[in-house]
Protein backbone atom coordinates (compact mmCIF):
# COMPACT_ATOMS: atom_id res chain seq x y z
CA UNK A 1 0.00 0.00 0.00
CA UNK A 2 1.22 3.62 -0.78
CA UNK A 3 2.20 6.38 1.89
CA UNK A 4 -0.24 8.78 1.65
CA UNK A 5 0.62 12.00 0.04
CA UNK A 6 2.50 13.81 2.45
CA UNK A 7 2.15 17.75 1.58
CA UNK A 8 4.47 19.00 4.21
CA UNK A 9 7.17 17.20 3.41
CA UNK A 10 10.02 19.58 1.93
CA UNK A 11 10.24 18.90 -2.21
CA UNK A 12 12.20 20.14 -5.26
CA UNK A 13 11.19 23.06 -7.25
CA UNK A 14 10.60 22.48 -11.61
CA UNK A 15 13.86 22.08 -12.29
CA UNK A 16 16.04 21.65 -9.60
CA UNK A 17 17.23 17.69 -10.49
CA UNK A 18 19.63 15.96 -8.30
CA UNK A 19 23.32 16.26 -8.77
CA UNK A 20 24.86 14.49 -12.00
CA UNK A 21 26.35 11.52 -11.60
CA UNK A 22 29.94 13.47 -12.38
CA UNK A 23 32.25 10.10 -11.78
CA UNK A 24 30.72 8.24 -14.13
CA UNK A 25 30.32 11.06 -16.61
CA UNK A 26 34.02 11.95 -16.54
CA UNK A 27 34.97 7.98 -16.70
CA UNK A 28 32.74 7.70 -20.02
CA UNK A 29 34.93 11.01 -20.96
CA UNK A 30 38.27 9.29 -20.46
CA UNK A 31 36.77 6.08 -22.70
CA UNK A 32 35.90 8.63 -25.24
CA UNK A 33 39.27 10.29 -25.23
CA UNK A 34 41.31 7.06 -24.82
CA UNK A 35 39.03 5.59 -28.03
CA UNK A 36 39.76 8.69 -30.36
CA UNK A 37 43.96 8.64 -29.58
CA UNK A 38 44.03 5.09 -29.87
CA UNK A 39 44.87 3.81 -26.19
CA UNK A 40 43.85 0.80 -25.98
CA UNK A 41 40.48 0.28 -23.18
CA UNK A 42 37.72 -1.98 -23.35
CA UNK A 43 34.80 -0.36 -21.17
CA UNK A 44 34.76 1.71 -18.10
CA UNK A 45 36.24 -1.26 -15.91
CA UNK A 46 39.45 -0.81 -18.12
CA UNK A 47 40.74 2.52 -18.65
CA UNK A 48 44.23 3.61 -19.80
CA UNK A 49 46.41 4.04 -17.05
CA UNK A 50 45.92 7.65 -14.98
CA UNK A 51 49.42 8.84 -15.97
CA UNK A 52 47.91 8.40 -19.50
CA UNK A 53 45.05 10.57 -19.35
CA UNK A 54 45.18 11.96 -16.15
CA UNK A 55 47.74 14.96 -16.56
CA UNK A 56 45.15 15.53 -20.18
CA UNK A 57 42.27 16.40 -18.23
CA UNK A 58 43.31 18.90 -15.56
CA UNK A 59 44.97 20.84 -18.30
CA UNK A 60 41.61 20.35 -19.98
CA UNK A 61 39.90 21.79 -16.58
CA UNK A 62 41.59 24.97 -17.18
CA UNK A 63 40.42 25.50 -20.68
CA UNK A 64 37.13 28.09 -21.34
CA UNK A 65 35.30 24.95 -23.52
CA UNK A 66 36.05 22.40 -20.47
CA UNK A 67 32.59 21.52 -20.08
CA UNK A 68 31.64 20.84 -23.44
CA UNK A 69 35.18 19.01 -24.73
CA UNK A 70 34.20 16.94 -21.45
CA UNK A 71 30.69 16.19 -22.73
CA UNK A 72 32.08 15.62 -26.32
CA UNK A 73 34.31 13.19 -24.79
CA UNK A 74 31.81 11.54 -22.55
CA UNK A 75 29.67 11.17 -25.68
CA UNK A 76 31.98 9.13 -27.36
CA UNK A 77 32.58 7.35 -24.44
CA UNK A 78 29.68 6.35 -24.67
CA UNK A 79 28.67 5.55 -28.51
CA UNK A 80 32.30 3.27 -27.74
CA UNK A 81 30.49 1.62 -25.23
CA UNK A 82 27.22 1.15 -27.28
CA UNK A 83 25.24 2.69 -24.64
CA UNK A 84 21.05 4.28 -25.45
CA UNK A 85 21.41 7.55 -27.63
CA UNK A 86 19.67 9.07 -25.40
CA UNK A 87 22.23 8.89 -22.36
CA UNK A 88 23.74 11.39 -24.89
CA UNK A 89 21.75 14.19 -24.82
CA UNK A 90 21.39 13.51 -20.95
CA UNK A 91 25.17 13.98 -20.86
CA UNK A 92 25.01 17.04 -22.53
CA UNK A 93 22.16 18.53 -20.09
CA UNK A 94 23.92 17.64 -16.92
CA UNK A 95 27.31 19.45 -18.79
CA UNK A 96 25.23 22.86 -19.09
CA UNK A 97 24.61 23.18 -15.59
CA UNK A 98 25.97 26.34 -13.81
CA UNK A 99 27.63 23.74 -11.48
CA UNK A 100 28.76 21.35 -13.93
CA UNK A 101 33.13 22.19 -13.86
CA UNK A 102 32.56 22.07 -9.50
CA UNK A 103 31.22 18.83 -10.05
CA UNK A 104 34.14 17.68 -12.73
CA UNK A 105 36.66 19.11 -10.66
CA UNK A 106 35.29 17.25 -7.56
CA UNK A 107 35.11 13.99 -9.51
CA UNK A 108 38.85 14.40 -11.12
CA UNK A 109 39.48 14.90 -7.92
CA UNK A 110 38.65 11.52 -6.46
CA UNK A 111 39.64 9.63 -9.69
CA UNK A 112 42.80 10.58 -9.24
CA UNK A 113 43.17 9.65 -5.27
CA UNK A 114 41.04 6.30 -5.67
CA UNK A 115 42.75 3.26 -6.03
Amino acid sequence: MMAPFDSSAPHRPAGDFARPPAVVILLYAVQGWAAVNGLPCSGLRRLPARSAWLPHFVRLLHQPDACQTLADHACQGLRADNAPAELAGTVQRAMRRPDALALMVDALAAESIRC
